[in-house]
């Protein structure tokens, strides 16, 4: 059977484009092979997004991230993977398919922007990407929103991650790891499935707004880290 090609990602293919935000000093321009929609702003700082396979820019716990980091002043690089070989039926089987593609594509365009500071922030199978790269593009703290199984192995004690106990990509075990894990912020939404959805409305309302929460503790923590390496640079 032919495995279908999902895409990763969420504007239609423009080359060469470079546009300046009226009334900003913002520049968004298409970088990479896979029309990555970089949002430039001052500084050297860069949020990272990761999608999902079918969860992308626009989807709330990303859009609400690029909101509040060009909100921050920082630049956006809203990072595509282009079209990966996803099968619904076999997830787990397709990510060691889907992951050294996407790793590829994600380091040719993070290559493009040399002398950035990158910061991730993942959601579901981009999680593994953003642990994967973060050990080649320094060791930034990292957002980890609805980790997988695979992803795992990559978080760390200064990570933030959220999810829910009714995502059908966790099994018991996969609930048990992520339980005993030590981090900066773990969010964890009881009822919730794989996209943070709560049968109730308010309830999905709520966790999103936890992990709006936690998303601006995260720009703070940048923020701050970014003051205090001026102060010393001044000194």
């Amino acid at each position: 059977m032919q495995v279908p090609f999902l895409s990763c990602m969420c504007q239609k293919e423009v080359y060469n484009e470079e546009r300046r935000e009226e009334g900003s000093g913002m520049k968004t321009r298409i970088i990479g092979n896979c029309n990555s929609h970089y949002h430039e702003q001052e500084g050297t700082d860069c949020i990272v997004l990761l999608p999902g396979f079918g969860y992308l820019f626009d989807r709330p716990l990303l859009a609400e991230m690029k909101q509040l980091a060009l909100q921050y002043g920082f630049s956006v690089l809203e990072l595509s993977f282009g079209s990966l070989p996803y099968d619904k039926q076999q997830m787990k089987a397709s990510i060691d398919r889907c992951v050294p593609i996407a790793l590829e594509s994600a380091q040719k365009t993070l290559d493009e922007l040399s002398g950035m500071t990158f910061h991730f922030v993942g959601k579901s199978f981009g999680t593994i990407i953003a642990g994967r790269l973060r050990e080649q593009y320094g060791s930034e703290p990292a957002c980890f929103l609805t980790p997988l199984r695979q992803t795992i192995p990559y978080i760390l004690s200064k990570d933030r991650i959220a999810y829910g106990d009714q995502d059908p990509f966790l099994d018991a075990e996969d609930l048990l790891l992520l339980d005993q894990l030590a981090c900066k912020a773990k969010i964890v939404c009881p009822g919730a499935n794989h996209s943070l959805v709560h049968p109730s409305k308010e309830k999905t309302q709520y966790y999103l707004n936890r992990v709006t929460a936690q998303m601006k503790r995260f720009l703070d923590e940048i923020l701050s880290e970014r003051e205090y390496n001026k102060n010393c640079y001044e000194r």
